[in-house]
């Protein structure tokens, strides 16, 4: 054969394993399963090993080094009682793109925070902007950045983002042909900012890790980032997962780095980086196995799962019996399942603590939930013959009770865990609300059922016997307020529905919801389109009054102008403040009457990367009743 024919060969092999990312690990007949949970790789030659070998590629690790500083201490002016982001967890708080502490709102925007005085409202005006630039530092030809998130701490600023350094990369170093491949190289970033005087930010440090975010958490003055990086395998070594301390970097330590030795498939590294915001120390890990699907934090543990299709052989232990079940690989989507990784949690430090598997996928964090030691969760079994299913666990992971056979034909579309009860939705033509007791761990069962139109895609509990649903029907959002007093009979107590062709984040992302129940208030974005086309539509801010004397009842609809998107709303003090793409509204709690509007940030048609120094701060126009 032509040797440039053997070359190109050669070079197209090496770029499909780069971009592919993905490593398929088959347990060969003599392979000795380490002992203990998820163990870490003790030298690079197990980490090939296990994702699958290759000659010649062998190099040394360097740990990375914690960085330790200390924070400024001062005070702001007075502040109101205000709204918190709408979290999965009571006391763990999730970062969002709009945040306050009752004077001051943070809007992230792309790829910059600004800071707005909101309180007292006559005082509403532009304070300060952070750009990409001055958070981290990036190269604005080179890279591309993008501002996931906020978090709040006692006059710290936590920035959370994601940056993709593109790398020019030549695999065989065979410039002759031509042939260069721009490999990415992302990573995420937690920046801290001191905001005693929100004016003036004070950059205090930043830590990164590989990888897109997945989710973020802060438990008191700690913050806990995940993310996911792909497996690359390039001059016949594997990257592994890097770690920031500010602009430097380097690999994390092998011994940082844990497998699953029973995985079937080995894609990516889930990482996770703790910081402490007191001291500034970091610590890291890192999980070698399949793709995260849904990422659930307790107050002591993190899980992180994984979804399985494939034909083969579920194991499944319920208390001291074990049932297998075979089925063919040729029976489409009939063996799904679900591993489940639990990593203990104390301060900084993060342990593999447990391992387990279910039949079934999860929907989303919500169909996850930790109590008294015991892990239920509930999945739905195939993507076509569906049936659904519950699952306690212990703290081993070991299934020590099952309700299995819930709504045949049907696939779950909302769950909610309160105390030991779940509220459960599935949905194909009608929506069943399903009440369950988790009382007993052994034995979960159904209490009642209800049926009504529609569905229900986001559950939020009221009371000890009321829940609040959010859901469509025929084509319209649709809040549902249902009365569990009688679990065996519950009941749809009171609806409202928006009318015309709608649609709202608030049935995918519940941090768009703001809920009080003191002030018996609920308030969500919906986007309603014209009946005849949808190139007509328009963003406003449903408020509802919420109780469960009075229903379900529309109070009013705030408006930011046509083809405008309301992101989130949060209320200080007796005033309700919209928040849209470039706009900030007050609004009087009492009666929605308009008191005020400001510009923070000016509306573009193409929101391309911030260029640093190209703007300013704008000032608020001015619009009060």
């Amino acid at each position: 054969m032509d040797k440039s024919l053997v070359a190109i060969a050669s070079l197209m092999v090496a770029v499909a394993v780069i971009s592919t990312g993905t490593i398929s690990y088959i347990l060969s007949g003599d392979h000795v399963v380490p002992e203990g949970i998820l163990p870490a790789f003790s030298n690079y030659r197990e980490l090939e090993e296990f994702l699958g070998g290759v000659p010649g590629g062998a190099r040394d690790s360097s740990p990375y080094m914690a960085l330790a500083g200390e924070n400024e201490e001062g005070a702001k002016g007075a502040s109101a009682q205000h709204s918190n982001t709408n979290v999965r967890v009571e006391g763990i708080d999730e970062d969002d793109i709009a945040k306050t502490d009752g004077e001051f709102l943070y809007i992230a925007s792309y790829d910059r925070v600004t800071i707005v005085k909101a309180y007292p409202p006559e005082d509403l005006r532009n304070v300060s902007v952070i750009d990409a630039e001055d958070a981290l530092g990036y190269d604005a030809v080179n890279d591309s950045v993008w501002i996931n998130g906020i978090l709040l701490a006692e006059d710290m600023l936590i920035i959370i983002a994601s940056v993709d350094e593109a790398v020019s990369y030549d695999p065989l170093n065979y410039s002759g042909l031509g042939v260069y491949w721009r490999q990415s190289d992302p990573r995420s970033v937690v920046s801290v900012f001191d905001v005693t005087d929100p004016a003036s930010p004070v950059f205090e440090f930043s830590y990164g890790v590989s990888g897109y975010q997945l989710v973020t958490r802060m438990v008191d003055d700690k913050v806990y980032l995940v993310s996911q990086s792909y497996v690359w395998l390039t001059d016949n070594n594997y990257a592994l997962p890097k770690i920031w301390n500010g602009s430097e970097s380097s690999e994390m330590s092998l011994g940082e780095i844990h497998y699953d030795p029973e995985s079937g498939d080995a894609g990516s590294f889930v990482n996770v980086i703790a910081i402490d915001l007191a001291s500034a120390q970091m610590n890291a890990l890192s999980i070698v196995a399949g793709y995260a699907s849904t990422i659930y934090m307790s107050q002591d543990s993190l899980f992180v799962t994984y979804q399985k299709w494939s034909g083969g052989v579920i194991v499944l232990e319920t208390g001291n019996v074990s049932g297998v079940e075979a089925v063919s690989a040729s029976d489409e989507e009939s063996l799904i399942s679900t591993t489940i990784y639990k990593m203990s949690i104390e301060g900084i430090s993060i342990a593999p603590a447990a391992r387990g598997d279910v039949a079934g996928w999860l929907l989303d964090q919500f169909s996850i939930d930790e109590k008294d030691s015991y892990l239920r969760v509930a999945t739905t079994t195939s993507w076509t013959d569906q049936t659904n299913a519950v699952y306690v666990l212990d703290e081993d992971l070991n299934v020590v009770g099952s309700l299995q056979d819930l709504a045949p034909g049907e696939r779950i579309y909302a769950s909610r865990f309160v105390g030991d009860t779940l509220y459960l939705v599935t949905f194909r033509q009608v929506d069943p609300l399903f009440v369950i007791d988790l009382g007993d761990p052994s034995n979960p069962r159904v209490l009642g059922q209800l049926h009504v139109p529609g569905f229900s895609s986001y559950l939020h509990p009221i009371d000890a016997d009321h829940v609040l649903g959010i859901g469509m029907e025929n084509g319209s959002v649709k809040i549902s307020l249902f009365n569990v007093t009688d679990p065996s009979e519950p009941d749809e107590l009171s609806r409202y529905a928006i009318g015309n062709y709608s649609w709202s984040d608030a049935l995918w992302n519940y941090k768009s919801i703001l809920f009080d129940s003191e002030k018996e208030l609920l308030v969500f974005p919906v986007t309603a389109y014209d009946n005849w086309t949808y190139y007509k539509w328009w963003s406003s801010a449903y408020v509802f009054d919420v109780s469960v004397s009075d229903g379900v009842m529309l109070k009013g609809i705030i408006d930011h102008g046509n083809q405008t998107s309301i992101l989130r709303t949060l209320y200080i003090g007796d005033y309700l403040y919209t928040i849209s793409d470039s706009l900030v509204k007050v609004n009087r709690l009492t009666d929605l009457s308009d008191f005020g509007q400001l510009v923070y940030r000016p509306w573009s048609a193409q929101w391309g990367p911030y260029t640093p120094g190209s703007g300013g701060i704008e000032e608020p126009m001015p619009s009060r009743a």
